[in-house]
């Protein structure tokens, strides 16, 4: 059996959960549909340390959540 001097073929990489949504607008928009639902209810809002400024547990679940799902890191 001759080996090819290119190596073994290269794998096209599958397509991402993150890529097949539309990448990270689909992530914002979820992000801020939840943190809206989250302000609007005392209850989990209650959970939070700083209910005032949701703004950094916004930012740090998009983050988290395009990594978990294949976005850029």
């Amino acid at each position: 059996m001759a080996v090819s001097p290119l190596g073994p073929p290269r794998r096209t990489p599958e397509p991402t959960l993150f890529d097949a949504v539309g990448g990270e607008r689909f992530f914002v928009e979820l992000v801020d549909h939840f943190y809206d639902n989250v302000e609007a209810d005392a209850v989990l809002l209650a959970h939070y340390p700083e209910p005032e400024d949701l703004g950094p547990a916004r930012e740090r679940f998009r983050l988290f959540l395009i990594q978990y799902w294949g976005g850029p890191t």
